[in-house]
C-alpha cells in the first residue's frame, strides 16, 4: 500500500524518527525487570504484516549498527528467529537503488518478500510437525501406522484377533498349533462363536490337514466352518461329531461339498441331521469328486433322506466308505437307497447297522447280487429274521467282491444260519464273518465247525 501523495517525509526524517524510537525502546527495556512466568500452554502466534511506515523504519534501522538490530530483537522477544533484519535491509537497499519516487508510492516494499523475511509463523511450524511424517528432532510419528499395525496383527495372529472381535476366550491349545498339521480339539465347549473364530483361521490356513472338533456344541457355528472350507485347500480330515449341527450348520456343510476339492474324510456323526439335511448333502455329493469317507451315523435320517442319498451317490465316483448306522431308515427307505446305490461302482465299505430294514432282505440281496465293488457290509441289528437271511445268502453267492460281513445281534434261527454257512462255503472271496450274540444250536454248530475246517483262512467272530 503506497503512502498518500501529500506526505513528503524524506528518508532522513524517517531515519531520525527510527533512532528516537529505538532509544526510547532501549531505555524502557532497561527499566523493566524480568519476572518469573509460569509455564503455560503456548498459543500459536502469527507474525503480523508490517505497515509501510514500520517497514521504512526497519529499513533505516538496518543501516545502523548491528547492535541496534539485536536490541530490537530483544524487545520483541522474537530476535533473529522472528525477523531476518539482514534480509529486510537488503530488500530496502534494492528499493532505494531503483530510485523510485517515494511521493508517488515508489518507496513501497514488496510485502510478499517481507513476509518471507519475517519467517514462518508458529502455526506454520506446527503444521509441519503435525504432518505425521517427521518432527523437528528427527523422530517419525507412528500415529498413522496404527492401521498398518492392526493389519499385520490380523495376518500374524488371526485366531486371537477373531476371538477378541467375537468376545470369546481363545483356546491356547489351538492358538499354539495353528501352524501344525494335526489339531485334536475335543470336548472344549467352543460353541457357535468359538467355531466362527476357528473358521476365520481355516479360510487361509495352509498347515492344518487334520482337524477334530467333536463334541463342542458348535450348533449354528457349523455354517462358518462350511463357508471357510469352500475356500480352504489344505484340510483333508474333518471330524464334527456330536455338535448339534442340525439344519443351521448342516446346510452350509452340505453346500461346501460342491466347492471343496481337498477334503477326503468328513465325520458328521451325532448331529441331529434329518431328511432335509440328507437331501442337501446328496446335492453336494453329486458335484463332489474328492470326498472318500462320509460318516452320517447316529443321526435322524429317515426313508426320504435315505432315498435322496442313494440318488446323489448314484452319480458320485469318489465315496468309498459310507456309514448310515443308527438312523431311522426302514424298509421303504432301504429299498430306495440300495436300488439307487447298485449303480455306484466305487463304494466298498457300507454300514446300515441299527436301522429297521431286516424285513426287506430282498433289497439287500439284490444289492449284493449286482454290486461288485462292496468289500465290507455291516447289517448288524437290523431285525433280520430267518427269511431275510435266506434271501441275503443268495446274494452272497452271486457276489464276487465282499470280504467281510457283519450280521451281529439279529434274531436269526437255525434256518437262516444254515443258509448263511452254505453261501459262505460257496463264496471264493469272503474272509471274515462277524456274528456276535447270535444263538447257534448244536446242529448248526456242527455245520459251523465243518465250515471252519473247509476254510481254515476264514475268520468267524462270535
Amino acid at each position: 500500500m503506497s503512502r498518500p501523495a501529500t506526505t513528503e517525509t524524506t528518508i532522513d526524517d524517517d531515519a531520525a524518527a527510527s533512532r528516537r524510537l529505538l532509544e526510547e525502546a532501549t531505555k524502557g527495556a532497561a527499566k523493566l525487570k524480568p519476572s518469573p512466568v509460569k509455564d503455560a500452554p503456548s498459543k500459536p502466534v502469527t507474525a503480523k504484516k508490517s505497515t509501510p511506515v514500520a517497514k521504512a523504519q526497519l529499513k533505516t534501522a538496518a543501516k545502523k549498527k548491528g547492535t541496534k538490530e539485536d536490541k530490537i530483537g530483544g524487545v520483541g522477544q522474537g530476535g533473529a528467529d522472528a525477523f531476518d533484519l539482514g534480509k529486510i535491509a537488503s530488500l530496502a537497499k534494492k528499493e532505494k537503488d531503483k530510485g523510485k519516487d517515494r511521493s508517488s508510492g515508489a518507496g513501497e516494499f514488496d510485502e510478499q518478500a517481507l513476509d518471507e523475511a519475517a519467517g514462518k509463523t508458529i502455526d506454520e511450524e506446527e503444521d509441519g510437525m503435525g504432518s505425521g511424517e517427521e518432527t523437528d528432532d528427527g523422530w517419525e510419528s507412528d500415529l498413522n501406522d496404527v492401521e498398518g499395525i492392526l493389519k499385520r496383527k490380523i495376518v500374524n495372529d488371526p485366531y486371537i484377533t477373531a476371538c477378541k472381535v467375537l468376545g470369546v476366550v481363545p483356546v491356547s491349545y489351538f492358538a499354539e498349533r495353528i501352524n501344525t498339521n494335526e489339531i485334536i480339539l475335543k470336548h472344549r465347549g467352543l460353541g457357535p462363536k468359538g467355531a466362527q473364530a476357528i473358521a476365520s483361521v481355516l479360510e487361509f490356513n495352509n498347515s492344518i490337514s487334520h482337524l477334530d472338533l467333536s463334541d463342542n456344541w458348535i450348533e449354528s457355528g457349523g455354517a462358518y466352518i462350511g463357508r471357510s472350507l469352500q475356500i480352504n485347500r489344505t484340510l483333508t480330515f474333518l471330524n464334527l461329531s456330536n455338535n448339534k449341527l442340525s439344519l443351521q450348520g448342516g446346510a452350509e456343510i452340505a453346500e461346501m461339498l460342491g466347492f471343496n476339492g481337498t477334503l477326503k474324510t468328513l465325520v458328521l456323526k451325532g448331529n441331529a441331521l434329518g431328511d432335509k439335511e440328507a437331501s442337501l448333502l446328496a446335492e453336494g455329493l453329486r458335484q463332489n469328486s474328492c470326498l472318500q469317507v462320509l460318516d452320517l451315523s447316529y443321526n435322524q435320517i429317515g426313508d426320504l433322506g435315505a432315498i435322496a442319498l442313494g440318488a446323489g451317490l448314484s452319480s458320485n465316483d469318489s465315496i468309498k466308505d459310507l456309514s448310515l448306522a443308527w438312523n431311522q431308515i426302514r424298509v421303504r427307505g432301504a429299498t430306495g437307497f440300495l436300488s439307487n446305490l447298485k449303480d455306484n461302482t466305487h463304494i466298498s465299505v457300507l454300514s446300515l447297522q441299527d436301522n429297521g430294514i431286516g424285513e426287506n432282505g430282498i433289497a439287500v440281496s439284490s444289492f449284493l447280487a449286482k454290486s461288485n465293488s462292496i468289500i465290507s457290509l455291516n447289517i448288524g441289528r437290523i431285525r433280520m429274521n430267518d427269511a431275510s437271511m435266506v434271501l441275503l445268502s443268495k446274494g452272497i453267492e452271486q457276489n464276487y467282491s465282499i470280504k467281510e460281513l457283519d450280521i451281529s445281534e439279529n434274531p436269526v434261527g437255525d434256518v437262516g444260519m444254515l443258509a448263511l454257512f452254505k453261501s459262505v462255503l460257496a463264496s471264493n472271496c469272503i474272509k471274515r464273518v462277524v456274528m456276535r450274540h447270535i444263538k447257534v444250536s448244536k446242529e448248526a454248530r456242527v455245520k459251523l465247525e465243518e465250515l471252519k475246517s473247509e476254510k481254515p483262512d476264514l475268520e468267524i467272530v462270535e
